[in-house]
């Protein structure tokens, strides 16, 4: 067997072995999801806003398997008054208050469209998570306060997701509040309309182990080609 024949043969490893491991971490998605199919509650929260009740958001467990967050959305319903500006915050909970430090933070955000509901998701770029922990996805217009009153409003679900609640803060134009001050139970145990979706990356030894096994099996049909020839 030649030098051309063993270079086809190490070319077509490479591609089959490539090929499993981009199938193989391709990551599957999980979700949380406190809408569901019948859509958004005829219940609305009270307004985020300014000038005190500057912040709210859910807490959540991130899921078994559950590797990176995605994204997260809010849907929000402005109806009266100047619309809030906001930004968009994950981060860890300890039961009373966010952990620091931020695992994201959104740019500036508006809903300007009055009396239409409106999702408002969060690309996070993939943050790590840890199966089992607690954080929190939260809204605040804290760092944008101007002396102007303005306000947007929450959907409120009834309690469908047993993994965390609506938490709120009346923290004003004081962002770090958010670490240091104990936050209130919103309106627990009721949930705000929330959806979550992570990625599920598969074990580094899961991989190693099928792929092996493809590379074995790839080259012994190898061997018997050269045989042949």
């Amino acid at each position: 067997m030649g030098f051309t024949t063993h270079r086809r043969i190490s070319t077509f490893l490479v591609v089959i072995v490539a090929s499993l491991f981009t199938r193989v971490a391709t990551a599957d998605t999980i979700k949380i999801d406190t809408v569901g199919p019948d859509g958004l509650p005829d219940v609305i929260v009270g307004s985020f806003g300014e000038p005190n009740a500057a912040t709210g958001g859910q807490t959540f467990i991130a899921p078994l398997h559950a590797r990176r967050l995605d994204r997260f959305t809010f849907y929000l319903f402005y109806v009266e008054g100047g619309p809030t500006r906001f930004a968009g915050y994950v981060g860890g909970w300890d039961g009373e208050k966010v952990s620091e430090p931020l695992l994201y933070q959104s740019s500036e955000r508006q809903v300007s469209t009055p009396l239409v509901a409106v999702p408002v998701t969060f690309e996070t770029g993939g943050i790590p998570v840890t199966p089992g922990r607690r954080y929190v996805a939260f809204l605040s217009a804290s760092p944008f306060f101007d002396g102007v009153d303005d306000n947007t409003n929450l959907f409120l679900e009834d309690d469908v997701y047993a993994g965390g609640g609506h938490v709120a803060l009346a923290n004003g134009g004081n962002f770090g509040e958010v670490f240091t001050t104990a936050w209130g139970g919103g309106l627990r145990p009721r949930d705000l309309a929330f959806t979550a979706e992570f990625s599920a990356v598969p074990e580094p030894s899961t991989m190693i182990l099928v792929g092996s096994g493809v590379v074995a099996l790839a080259a012994r049909r190898a061997r018997r080609r050269a045989v042949r020839c």
